[in-house]
């Protein structure tokens, strides 16, 4: 299990900068993943021709490339829905973002969508491979079609020659001297041009500039359908090439850190926990589609007849079955099953006062039958939510849109294997948890576990010998040491970037949750 402990949140927004932000010496962030191991080519791939031919780009019509979004807090940036709830961008533009703007123009939006959690990857303003972020948008945008990141077979696409489209709101001039126009929506048809850690996209005055951080770089498939290729992370600039964090690269950190599924046709996990060898911990990315995997943005609306008021959905792709059979839609009567790996039934823990509380993470696992069949039995992919309760009352980590606390439309409900729940904060006394699996096909099943919290010693020291689990609120003070909870929604710790201009405190004494011998 991998450690799931976050003692300090970076919370800070970016504060007004220049054009151009010199970039400090890129670090190493504290949380990572194995590769995700690529299945399959698809067969007779031809890659989509290059159309007719952000600075060198031309505005957009009204309701083109919709799921590009516009995001300002502290400096003008881009993003893209990706999922209808989430939202995808660069970590250097911060994480104060209360809305999002739908729409041609940030200074006459179509439509604002409130933000309630924003998380990124890496605190560095730096052009850098981890920088990329997401926010949950605090109601889903089901009248937009969303743009998906890019992985799977299609990963293949990440190559020096691919044509791309390149969207966003910001600087459309190539003079350096001149002022910085940013906040209408341009588009541009370019290529990548290199590949290394990043992706080097557009060159010879199309490019994108100072205000695109975050904005994508998109591939059509040839289902006529598109994906998010590549995320600007900063370059030169002036129609420059640019450097793109891969798409592939983020994905089963966006979904590890927000528990919502932003790859409805792949599923991002170990070797599920009941089925894996000894020692398997490597992240594999399956095939597994749901009922969701498909309807994704394939052409633009009639800018005479459509509006962002009706949603702007424009022309929609069938089931997807880019990498594997599609959603076959049968009928399901079978339950998931669904069990405890953490904590075990019947467990014991033992606190030092009657008035402390303890913290435990639950770890439940969760697969469903009706999971095709090329992937056996055990793949999750029919799996549609996990949900815990405690005590007969729905969990949740805490007030939705807190600091430190990543709320959501469904707290207390994962979305993505695996199915961790941080920070259960219980006093003394027996407890029941109990997990409910849901499939997509509406079939539930649930499984609960008896935990017992006791009193060691009623006059013994706040300090728990060697093994030093108190975090003591009263030691440090509000926000400082490692006094918060553990949370699964957890960050780790010569370029320019594009960027244009507590945790509330618990009990007095708070263990985490150690078992009894």
């Amino acid at each position: 299990m991998r450690d799931r402990r976050a003692c300090v949140r970076d919370r800070r927004g970016l504060a007004a900068a220049p054009r151009l932000v010199l970039s400090a010496a890129l670090g190493l962030g504290a949380f990572a993943y194995a590769a995700p191991v690529w299945g399959g080519s698809p067969a007779g791939f031809e890659l989509a021709p290059k159309p007719a031919g952000i600075v060198g780009g031309a505005p957009v019509d009204t309701c083109a490339w919709p799921s590009v979004v516009g995001m300002n807090a502290g400096g003008q940036c881009t993003g893209t829905l990706v999922s209808p709830r989430v939202v995808v961008y660069a970590a250097h533009c911060g994480t104060f973002h209360a809305t999002v703007t739908f729409g041609n123009d940030m200074d006459a939006p179509g439509r604002e969508v409130e933000v309630i959690h924003c998380e990124r990857l890496s605190g560095l303003q730096a052009v850098s491979a981890d920088d990329y972020a997401w926010c949950e948008l605090a109601e889903p945008v089901l009248d937009v079609p969303v743009t998906p990141l890019l992985t799977g077979c299609d990963a293949e696409l990440v190559e020096v020659g691919t044509p791309v489209t390149i969207v966003g709101f910001g600087d459309t001039g190539s003079d350096p001297d001149a002022p910085v126009m940013t906040g209408v929506k341009y588009a541009a048809q370019t290529e990548v041009v290199s590949k290394l850690s990043l992706v080097g996209i557009g060159s010879m005055g199309v490019g994108a500039d100072s205000g695109d951080s975050g904005g994508p770089a998109l591939v059509q498939l040839p289902d006529g359908s598109w994906r998010v290729l590549g995320i600007v992370t900063g370059g030169g600039g002036d129609g420059g090439t640019v450097q793109y964090v891969r798409a592939p690269r983020t994905l089963p950190w966006i979904e590890d850190t927000s528990g919502l599924d932003v790859s409805p046709c792949h599923s991002f996990a170990p070797v599920p926990t009941h089925a894996a060898p000894a020692g398997e911990t490597q992240l594999v990315d399956r095939w597994a589609p749901t009922p969701e995997c498909g309807g994704f943005f394939v052409a633009n609306a009639d800018p005479e007849s459509s509006s962002w008021a009706t949603g702007c959905a424009g022309e929609l792709s069938g089931p997807s079955e880019r990498c594997g059979p599609a959603w076959d839609g049968g009928v399901d009567v079978d339950a998931p099953s669904v069990d405890f790996l953490e904590p075990a039934d019947g467990q014991v823990y033992e606190l030092l006062h009657a008035e402390d509380t303890a913290v435990l993470d639950a770890l439940v696992d969760a697969w469903d039958t009706h999971d095709d069949a090329s992937l056996g039995s055990a793949s999750h992919v029919g799996v549609r939510d996990v949900a815990l309760f405690v005590d007969g009352e729905p969990w949740s980590p805490g007030q939705p849109g807190a600091p430190g606390v990543p709320g959501g439309m469904t707290p207390g409900v994962d979305e993505t294997p695996p199915y961790a729940f941080a920070g259960v904060e219980l006093g003394v006394g027996e407890h029941v948890l109990m997990a409910r699996a849901t499939d997509h096909a509406g079939n539930v099943s649930e499984v609960s576990a008896t935990i017992v919290l006791g009193v060691e010693d009623e006059t013994g020291s706040e300090e728990v010998g060697e093994s030093g689990d108190i975090d003591d609120d009263d030691a440090d003070g509000p926000g400082t040491g490692c006094a918060c909870a553990s949370t699964r929604r957890s960050s780790p710790a010569g370029l320019f970037v594009l960027l244009a201009f507590g945790l509330s405190r618990r009990r007095r004494r708070a263990q985490r949750a150690t078992p009894s011998s």
